[in-house]
């Protein structure tokens, strides 16, 4: 495989005047985004329903944090990179060049807003426009899968649609099955690294620490649960200060400048 497998997350944090919520303690709502081996991808409701029209009236969800639930055939099929942007949102995936068949994300739409999705296998693009209703729906969107949620500085508050930090490479960490990790970048040890977008590529054989990454003084940011055994890739946003990966005992630590 040729292909750079591109996984990637990135969610911000809004703030919004009051709207009509409804809160529930139930599970997130889904997006399902399905990949087929012909490099066709769909985005539907749980039930079916399409998310995202080419043409007349949007398709309208309510707003809120929604899982990103992504399915694909696996065995390295080469597969079309899945855009997904909006306020606030910025979501890209290939399914880390098709090596895997599932993969979990999250997004929190804002409350009566626009967003698009495309496939970059498609010239001209066909851009698929949804909106968000006034309601917002309140849950949870964690899973036992690669996690990326906001907070921590892993998400940027000037992320809105493309206007995305320059992307630098790929950022590897590995942890091994008793515990040791090491973390590389163009195949070194870091000590220093630029501000901008990185490719987290996150090789876990543990299967019961999880890995963390913490920014600064803020709180640490699961970047591969306790339960997770494998490789996957995301994408963060790294800014200036000191950051952590740590998995138990074990860290490792560079500066970000510039």
């Amino acid at each position: 495989m040729t292909r750079l497998g591109l996984t990637a997350a990135l969610v911000t944090a809004l703030l919004a005047a009051p709207v009509a919520q409804s809160r529930t303690d139930a599970p997130a709502p889904v997006l399902d985004v399905t990949f087929s081996a012909t490099g066709a991808v769909t985005v539907t409701l749980p039930d079916g329903t399409p998310v995202g029209t080419t043409a007349g009236s949007p398709t309208v969800i309510p707003a809120g944090a929604y899982a990103i639930s992504a399915s694909g055939p696996g065995s390295c099929v080469i597969l079309p990179i899945f855009d997904l942007r909006g306020p606030g949102v910025a979501v890209q995936t290939d399914m880390n060049g098709g090596e895997n068949d599932a993969a979990t994300y999250t997004a929190s739409f804002a409350p009566s807003a626009t967003y698009t999705w495309r496939l970059d296998n498609v010239s001209p693009p066909v851009v698929h426009t949804f909106v968000t209703s006034g309601t917002v729906l309140t849950g949870s969107a964690t899973s036992g899968g690669p996690v990326t949620t906001s907070g921590g500085g892993l998400s940027s508050s000037d992320i809105v649609g493309s206007e995305l930090p320059p992307f630098r490479g790929r950022l590897q960490a590995t942890l091994g099955v008793k515990g040791a990790l090491t973390v590389s970048f163009a195949g070194k040890r870091p000590a220093k690294l630029r501000p901008g977008r990185y490719t987290l590529v996150v090789r876990d054989s543990s299967g019961t620490l999880g890995l963390t990454l913490r920014h600064g003084t803020h709180a640490p940011v699961l970047t591969s649960t306790a339960s997770f055994r494998g490789t996957h890739t995301e994408a963060i946003a790294l800014t200036a200060g000191r950051w952590t990966l740590a998995a138990g005992t074990a860290h490792a630590s560079f500066t970000v400048t510039g």
